[in-house]
């Protein structure tokens, strides 16, 4: 038995070939942002946080504006959405070095990041450091001031799931 192939089949062949390999060099594109953004949002805890400081893990999904330049292109007060999951020692007034992957979203490009966070009380230090080089840096805080952190952790079980954070962030990442 002979089977051929009509050049409608090849043609669907080449088209299926063609996607594919769009769909890996978009996959592969390196973006660039370089400036400053501002966000807000909340941070889950996987497990509550107690007074004492525990393995945990921490989910974030924040977004706020940035301004300055992606891929060379002029962007201000453009929304960005930064998502990230990261592991390490956490209380209700500590995280002793944080890290986890994690992706910022601006303008259609994707750009990942190694997410990594020193906090003592409601104020944190972080940078998020980029798959292909550079990293935006900055400071953040809860929206609670220490003493009512402290107690919002020790009401009820002794424990906080969730808090409502905002940032600054600096510099210039690749990924």
């Amino acid at each position: 038995m002979k089977v051929f192939f009509g050049g409608m089949a090849f043609a669907m062949l080449l088209a299926l070939g063609a996607t594919a390999t769009a769909s890996a060099a978009q996959e592969l594109t390196v973006h660039t942002f370089s400036g400053y953004c501002d966000y807000e949002g909340f941070i889950q805890f996987r497990d509550p946080v107690g007074v004492v400081p525990e393995p945990n893990v921490l989910v974030f999904d924040v977004a706020g504006p940035c301004t300055g330049t992606l891929d060379g292109r002029q962007v201000v007060n453009e929304t960005a959405r930064f998502q990230d999951k990261a592991e390490g020692m956490m209380s209700c007034t500590q995280g002793l070095q944080i890290d986890g992957p994690g992706r910022m979203r601006i303008n259609g490009a994707t750009i990942g990041f190694g997410f990594t966070e020193f906090r003592f009380g409601p104020v944190s230090k972080f940078s998020f450091t980029g798959e292909s080089g550079g990293s935006l840096e900055g400071v953040g805080a809860t929206s609670d001031e220490l003493p009512f952190l402290i107690d919002r952790c020790m009401a009820g079980d002794g424990s906080l799931r969730r808090v409502n954070v905002y940032a600054h962030i600096a510099g210039s990442i690749s990924g």
